[in-house]
């Protein structure tokens, strides 16, 4: 059975928390406006800190780890003056070819 959250006031509420509560991916999901297959992606790229609990299916990290993690991103955001780019990337627009004019000397085939 999957975790449901209402994810505005858990937001809202994770001030509050103490640092020894364990969060799952669900609410790691709420606070990092992903969904749970992104958060398992991030966590598999490192770009999570390691979970407190990890056994099976079962992942937990601690509100302080999660606190944490989102200060370093922003400190990190702050530092580089946060200059990434929205949307998609786009390739540099290729060389025009030019084409040759049409030939007034078009092949026909006879029959």
């Amino acid at each position: 059975m999957k975790e449901q959250i209402d994810v505005e006031r858990f937001r809202r509420d994770f001030k509050h928390l103490d640092d020894a509560v364990l969060l799952s991916v669900a609410h790691v999901a709420a606070l990092a406006s992903q969904t749970v297959a992104a958060v398992y992606v991030m966590k598999h790229r490192r770009q999570l800190p390691p979970p407190a609990i990890a056994r099976g299916k079962m992942v937990r990290w601690t509100a302080g780890q999660i606190r944490a993690w989102v200060a370093e991103l922003a400190g990190e955001a702050f530092e580089n003056g946060d200059k990434r780019k929205i949307g998609r990337p786009r390739f540099q627009a290729a060389p025009q070819i030019k084409r040759a004019a049409p030939s007034d000397a078009v092949d026909q085939v006879e029959p």
